[in-house]
């Protein structure tokens, strides 16, 4: 399990098409509110579009979408879509379930009505563990859980990278890409947090278009997967 006071802070999931068309057609409003009608219309405040030019980097957002208060946010470009759920309590397998996958299916199903290609999809958890109960500082924690013995003999800040390959039921190759450091740094630095990311993306050279059925094949299991790093923690 996570170390100290625990929570869950964002999930975000990336799906990245080859091309949002709608986007720079004059229809780009009426795409907007059906995108939000099939996901329950939970972004309840008025759509940002942006009036970039068609030339502009494709990564851009052109589309962001809100609910009030924040905890949905979406943002939409031509090579990426990034969907956020803001949380901060602690992490709820059944809720975010029940939650955000239903919103990630309804998502997938619409983009592919809409013949949007999806090439490549991603999922970052990201948490923040308090650990003043502990009385140990998060470089420390890294050290003892993931340094060998006399190595780094006192970090002030220390940061850890892991990254695993596996290949989904859907078929799709993914890296699971596990990280650990503290919050902050240098002024901003909170040596007694600990932020602990989980990043679980498709293999970029090994993914094809991706179906509905795929993508949501996924999602279900990342969030198992973040579930289990969870519950295993430290030892993933």
């Amino acid at each position: 399990m996570l170390p100290g006071e625990s929570k869950l802070v964002t999930i975000q999931l990336a799906l990245f098409p080859r091309d949002v068309p709608q986007l720079l057609g004059s229809d780009i409003t009426n795409f907007v509110l059906e995108f939000n009608n099939k996901l329950g219309n939970i972004f309840n405040t008025s759509p940002t579009i942006l009036p970039i030019p068609p030339d502009a980097p494709a990564e851009i957002p052109r589309v962001m979408l809100k609910s009030e208060p924040i905890k949905y946010s979406c943002n939409i470009a031509k090579s990426r879509i990034d969907f956020f759920i803001t949380i901060n309590s602690t992490f709820n397998e059944v809720e975010i379930r029940t939650d955000y996958h239903q919103k990630i299916q309804a998502a997938s199903n619409f983009l592919s009505d809409k013949e949007i290609k999806i090439i490549r999809i991603g999922y970052v958890a990201t948490f923040e563990a308090d650990l003043s109960s502990l009385k140990i500082t998060a470089p420390r924690y890294i050290k003892q859980h993931f340094i060998a013995d006399k190595k780094f003999k006192d970090p002030q800040e220390l940061t850890v990278r892991y990254v695993h390959r596996v290949t989904y039921n859907s078929g799709i190759d993914t890296n699971i890409v596990a990280s650990m450091n503290q919050k902050g740094s240098g002024l901003t630095l909170e040596l007694n947090k600990l932020l602990i990311q989980f990043d679980i993306n498709s293999i970029p050279e090994r993914t094809q278009n991706l179906t509905a059925q795929q993508i949501n094949e996924f999602s279900a299991q990342a969030l198992s997967e973040i579930a289990s790093l969870i519950q295993n923690f430290p030892a993933i």
